[in-house]
C-alpha cells in the first residue's frame, strides 16, 4: 500500500507541473494584463498619464518583461519554496487570501455535503425497496425535475421568493452589517440565515444525483446470486438492503466521494458571484478579470491538488471498503 501511494503522489506532482505550466500559459496569453487596472486607477488619481519608461519599470516590478516559460519557471520554484508570492492587484499575500477565503468556501461545501449524503442515501434506499410504487415514481419525477434546473435559475428563484416576496431571508452575503454587534446566538442564527440559500443551491444537485447513484447501483446488485441466497436463507429484507447489498454498492459510490469536494468547489463559483458570499469561487473570478497571475496560479493549484488528492483517497478506500482489491 505504502509503495503504491508513494507512486501515486509521484504521478501527481508529475501531473501538477503539466497543469500548472499549460494554465499558465494560458492566463499570460489572455489579452490585458494586471497594468490594465493598477494603470486606470493611478490615471483618475493623478489625472496624468503614465509614461513609456513608467510602465517598463511596473512590467520589469512584477516580472512581466520576461517570457512566460521563464515567469512559470521563477512561479514554481517560490512554490517549492512554500512562497505563492504577493498578489498583483490587493496588498496580501496569495497564501493568505487564499486562507481567508476557503473559511467561507469550506462552510457551503461541508454543510451540502453532509446534508447530501444524510438526504440520498436513505432516499436512494427506499427508492430501491419500492421500485415501481406511486411513491417512488414521484421520488424519482421529482428528483429528476431537481437536477435539470440549472443552479443560478434556481438561486435566482430563491431570492425572489425568499426575499422579495416573503422577506423571510437576507439577499446576499455572509453575515449582516450588525454581526459584530450581536449576541453569539444572534451571530449563529444571523450566519444561518444567510447560508441557507446558497446551501440549498448546492444541496439539491448533489442530493438529486446521489439518490439515482445509489438507487441504480443498489437496483443492479439485487439481481445478484448471493442476493438471491441471502433470500433463501430466510435473511430479512432490511438486512438484505442495508447490509448485504448496500455494502457492495460502496466502490462506486467511493469513487463519486472521491471527486465531490473538488467539484462543489469549482461549483462555488457560480453560487458565490450570486449571493455576494466572499469565497474562493468569488476569488477566482476576481483573479481572472483582474489578470492577477500569482492569484490565479495559487487557487488553480488548490483546486487541482485538491482533485488528485481526492482521486488518492478513494483509490485507498478501495481497500477498505473491498479487502479483495490489493495494491501490491
Amino acid at each position: 500500500m505504502l509503495t503504491y501511494i508513494v507512486r501515486r503522489l509521484m504521478i501527481s506532482v508529475l501531473t501538477l507541473i503539466i497543469i500548472t505550466a499549460f494554465v499558465y500559459g494560458l492566463v499570460r496569453a489572455m489579452p490585458g494584463s494586471p497594468l490594465t487596472a493598477i494603470i486606470a486607477g493611478a490615471n483618475e488619481k493623478t489625472d496624468k498619464s503614465i509614461s513609456a519608461q513608467q510602465y517598463d519599470r511596473m512590467k520589469e516590478q512584477f516580472g512581466l518583461n520576461k517570457h512566460w516559460t521563464l515567469g512559470y519557471v521563477d512561479w514554481l520554484s517560490g512554490v517549492v519554496r512554500g512562497d505563492l508570492q504577493n498578489s498583483l492587484t490587493q496588498p496580501n499575500t496569495v497564501s493568505y487570501l487564499i486562507r481567508e477565503r476557503f473559511k467561507a468556501t469550506l462552510l457551503l461545501t461541508t454543510t451540502s455535503l453532509v446534508l447530501a449524503y444524510l438526504l440520498s442515501i436513505p432516499l436512494g434506499l427506499y427508492s430501491s425497496a419500492r421500485n415501481g410504487t406511486v411513491v417512488e415514481r414521484g421520488t424519482s419525477i421529482t428528483l429528476y425535475m431537481l437536477y435539470s434546473v440549472p443552479v443560478f435559475v434556481a438561486a435566482l428563484y430563491l431570492q425572489i421568493f425568499l426575499h422579495v416576496k416573503m422577506g423571510w431571508l437576507p439577499l446576499d452575503r455572509i453575515v449582516s452589517s450588525d454581526y459584530s454587534e450581536l449576541s453569539t446566538f444572534g451571530k449563529t442564527w444571523d450566519l444561518f440565515r444567510h447560508s441557507l440559500m446558497p446551501v440549498l443551491c448546492f444541496t439539491y444537485t448533489s442530493l438529486a444525483y446521489y439518490t439515482r447513484f445509489i438507487k441504480a447501483n443498489m437496483q443492479e446488485v439485487v439481481q445478484q446470486d448471493y442476493i438471491r441466497t441471502a433470500k433463501a436463507k430466510g435473511v430479512g429484507p432490511f438486512k438484505i438492503l442495508t447490509v448485504h447489498a448496500f455494502r457492495n454498492t460502496m466502490i462506486p459510490f467511493v469513487t463519486l466521494i472521491g471527486m465531490t469536494l473538488p467539484a462543489l468547489l469549482g461549483g462555488a463559483i457560480i453560487i458565490e458571484k450570486i449571493y455576494s458570499w466572499p469565497g474562493m469561487g468569488a476569488l477566482f473570478l476576481e483573479a481572472i478579470s483582474q489578470r492577477d497571475y500569482p492569484l490565479v496560479m495559487g487557487l488553480v493549484l488548490m483546486f487541482s491538488s485538491l482533485t488528485l488528492l481526492g482521486q488518492l483517497l478513494a483509490d485507498v478506500l478501495y481497500g477498505v471498503v473491498d479487502p479483495r482489491i490489493s495494491y501490491s
